[in-house]
């Protein structure tokens, strides 16, 4: 569901559960948070985007894409 923090996943060659790990978070509890069944905090977002070392803002590492569509920026 969050396509821009799994696209960072995969560039910085992290796995799911390793971003649990550094989280603090079991891998099923941050998966259903990626599908979007459960909601992230703020302060999980917060730590979400430290971990990942993005230079994005929570805003748009969040954002989702509208089909067809330009991303937000």
């Amino acid at each position: 569901m969050f396509e821009r923090i799994t696209a960072q996943l995969a560039r910085r060659s992290l796995t799911e559960q390793e971003l649990a790990r550094r989280l603090g978070m079991e891998h099923e509890v941050l998966r259903r948070k990626l599908e979007g069944r459960d909601p992230f905090t703020l302060d999980e977002a917060v730590r979400l985007r430290a971990a990942l070392g993005s230079a994005d803002s929570i805003k748009v590492l969040f954002s989702q894409q509208e089909k067809g569509g330009e991303p937000p920026r």
